[in-house]
């Protein structure tokens, strides 16, 4: 994790000093920021997957939505903070300014100290995803997790985060303030779910909380794109948020419970897919919107959703029983 989080410093390093001398053009922003993305990859399963060392199994939950929150707040609140840095200071100023941030996780890094586990032989990245693929695979609980995840990242997670700033200044008339607020509102349901659920303190349910957070998450995209009235859009917007971070946060608890530990980071970096697949699905999307209206794509994308989120459960025991395994020690099990 620390060759991670170095990567991600040098990486914006050179950018700002790029930004700084003014140097900087589309195709080198382009590489940076895949080379960043590339990073964060690798980065983002292995920092999921280390929890299991550092806190009891029974406290995972808690511990993933702490986790979660700070890594979902930062969609809504970051953003704005970065708009007035870059007002106050200029472009070079704020990447300066971020670059602290990356010094202090690898400080805290440095500080870590794991509890001791059984060293396991690597294998090459081909080989380990093959293995995560069929672990999951052979494992119908496990799979329905990563299917609803995908579901939810691929259908749902574009229109709110690469689309929204197009509804929120053509359908509801915003200008830049108006989408700040818009964003606040929705980082507001994201914190409120993340409180809640840090401080639940069991794992009871956590299956249906999956399945119905990601239908509410489904749903309340539908009403706010039923809406024309600002402020009980904002209303949706914020619940819009809650109910994926609620999802965010159950799904990985329930995943971290149940796997066992030779595959968590395999499994954890399978249902990360769903935030590729969210970049890529915004094109899609966005021609849909290009040929039929951004209004009926909203309403209709997170209607289908809605209704395949709800088929899971209505069509398969296995997804009315996500959580049956919680409570087990997957590693007995499987030993």
């Amino acid at each position: 994790m620390e060759n991670g989080a170095g990567g991600a410093l040098a990486v914006y390093a050179l950018l700002t000093v790029l930004v700084a001398l003014d140097t900087i053009n589309l195709w080198a922003a382009f590489a940076l920021i895949f080379v960043s993305a590339s990073i964060e990859s690798m980065d983002g399963p292995t920092r999921q997957a280390l929890l299991p060392d550092l806190v009891p199994r029974e406290h995972l939950p808690n511990a993933i939505a702490l986790f979660t929150a700070a890594t979902i707040s930062s969609y809504a609140f970051l953003p704005p903070m970065a708009g007035i840095a870059i007002e106050t200071i200029g472009v070079a100023g704020a990447f300066g300014v971020s670059l602290i941030g990356h010094v202090v996780v690898i400080g805290a890094l440095l500080l870590m100290r794991s509890r001791p586990s059984v060293p396991r032989p690597r294998d090459n990245i081909a080989v380990a995803v093959g293995r995560g693929i069929a672990y999951a695979s052979g494992r119908p609980r496990v799979r329905w997790i990563i299917v609803l995840s995908l579901l939810t990242g691929t259908l749902g997670f574009p229109i709110i985060s690469t689309l929204a700033p197009f509804w929120m200044t053509t359908v509801l008339g915003l200008g830049a303030v108006g989408w700040t607020f818009m964003g606040w509102a929705w980082g507001l349901g994201a914190v409120g779910a993340t409180v809640y659920l840090s401080t639940r303190g069991h794992s009871r349910g956590l299956g249906w909380t999956v399945v119905l957070s990601a239908a509410a998450f489904g749903l309340s995209l539908v009403l706010f794109g039923m809406t024309r009235s600002v402020p009980i859009a904002a209303v949706f917007w914020c619940l819009n948020g809650a109910c994926f971070t609620t999802n965010m946060i159950s799904s990985a608890s329930l995943l971290q419970m149940i796997v066992e530990s030779a595959y968590v980071g395999r499994v954890m970096s399978l249902r990360m897919v769903s935030s590729a697949f969210n970049q890529l699905a915004a094109w899609p999307l966005g021609a849909v919107a290009d040929g039929f209206g951004v209004e009926r794509m909203v309403r209709g994308v997170a209607t289908t959703l809605t209704v395949l989120v709800l088929a899971a459960p209505a069509l398969s025991r296995t997804a009315r029983s996500l959580d049956a395994d919680v409570g087990k020690d997957p590693d007995a099990a499987d030993a």
